[in-house]
């Protein structure tokens, strides 16, 4: 029974299945501060490298979208989520948004979007680029009425985007 208990607490904790890091708990908190609202949590999870590789293995190399969707997770090592429900709605202005922009590139990350339309509001950041040279994390921060929804993912950001856009491309030029 303990050598069980053991194994399912091994493959548990090498699956990548947890909670968020400490990182992304600041991020969250940050956020929640200065919206000072009430949230409520509805997910919050991790996945790790393992999970996606494994994942990775059941797509087919023969179909095109999933030897697509192979590759993307093949430069994935993370993704964090957090889902919390607004109990209360407080207008998400501009002043907000510039306020928990600085506060989250003091955890070394630099905003790449600010953007606000009506009710909603998005942000996103990247790993700073000079320390490292690559991009390995992004995260993005959606506000809406209802829900406020942090998406963190960590890996080879750069051969994600090329292999996103290497097949099916932005078509620009092909549109007009």
């Amino acid at each position: 029974m303990k050598k069980a208990f053991l194994i399912f607490l091994l493959v548990f904790l090498v699956s990548g299945c947890v909670d968020v890091d400490g990182n992304f708990e600041n991020v969250k908190e940050t956020v929640l501060a200065g919206l000072k609202e009430n949230v409520e949590k509805q997910m919050e999870f991790s996945v790790g490298g393992l999970t996606l590789s494994l994942a990775g293995a059941f797509l087919s190399d023969e179909d095109e979208d999933e030897a697509q969707a192979q590759e993307m997770l093949s430069n994935v090592s993370n993704v964090q989520v957090g889902i919390y429900n607004r109990l209360e709605c407080r207008r998400t202005d501009f002043n907000f948004i510039n306020k928990t922009a600085k506060r989250i590139s003091s955890f070394g990350l630099i905003p790449i979007v600010k953007a606000r339309n009506g009710e909603e509001a998005m942000l996103m950041f990247v790993n700073n680029v000079r320390e490292r040279g690559e991009i390995e994390k992004i995260l993005v921060v959606a506000i809406n009425p209802d829900e406020i929804v942090i998406a963190q993912v960590d890996g080879n950001i750069g051969n994600l985007i090329e292999t996103a856009v290497k097949d099916k491309g932005f078509n620009i030029g092909n549109n007009y």
